[in-house]
């Protein structure tokens, strides 16, 4: 895996973790073919339900690590969203301010990057510092 991709995954990775999201499996192969543009697979096995698949992301070198960052982690919260289709539960992470209705966005408020409620406020957590749902 390009050190750049690795990077970028392992902050949203942690969150999933540690918010009880789902978990995906990482498969490291290069979909794109650019140089500048490294990507992998991830996977949802969704064991005993019937779904499962797989969703390609990337990030683009031309970016800086924290573009990189937040770019991956919105792509990875999509994949989330389909990997929970089948439980009937789709706002990975969980907005604290409003649990049933959506989920928290990626955003960058008062300069700082994270995670934060759709309808406003301030980043709730940083990328890679969400805690586990209550």
């Amino acid at each position: 895996m390009h050190p750049a991709l690795a990077r970028a995954l392992e902050p949203v990775l942690r969150d999933l973790r540690t918010s009880g999201g789902p978990l995906p499996r990482v498969v490291d192969q290069d979909w794109t073919g650019d140089p500048g543009s490294p990507s992998l697979y991830l996977w949802d096995d969704a064991v005993g339900t019937g779904l499962g698949g797989g969703t390609g992301v990337r990030i683009d070198l031309h970016d800086d690590a924290d573009e990189q960052a937040l770019d991956l982690a919105g792509q990875v919260q999509e994949w989330a969203w389909e990997a929970l289709a089948g439980t009937h539960r789709s706002n990975w992470p969980v907005c604290p301010a409003h649990p049933t209705t959506h989920p928290m966005d990626l955003a960058v408020r008062d300069g700082q990057a994270g995670w934060a409620c759709p309808r406003g406020g301030p980043v709730r957590a940083r990328l890679g510092e969400l805690v586990a749902e209550s």
